[in-house]
């Protein structure tokens, strides 16, 4: 598993860790909360904790909890004449 640099362990503990999390329990986290099943979970974990891939951060801080947190980035909103 990789292990962020000093200066990533304080921005993530700033903005995407949640009481108590480290690396690998905030990508178990996310991981569990983007999953549909167990093996795409391990997937997701696997390319997460490893660096290979990171998902936007609304889901960084709202996956994997409970209530209605966001996880997309991008809104389309209509434009009338």
């Amino acid at each position: 598993m990789h292990q962020p640099s000093e200066q990533a362990k304080i921005l993530l503990e700033k903005r995407y860790f949640k009481s108590g999390e480290d690396w690998e329990s905030m990508c178990k986290r996310v991981a569990a909360g983007l999953s549909k099943d167990n093996k795409q979970e391990k997937e997701f974990f696997e390319v997460m904790s490893n660096a290979y891939f990171l998902p936007n951060t609304p889901c960084l801080v709202n996956a994997g909890l409970d209530g209605n947190g966001v996880l997309g980035a991008c809104f389309i909103l209509p434009i009338e004449d």
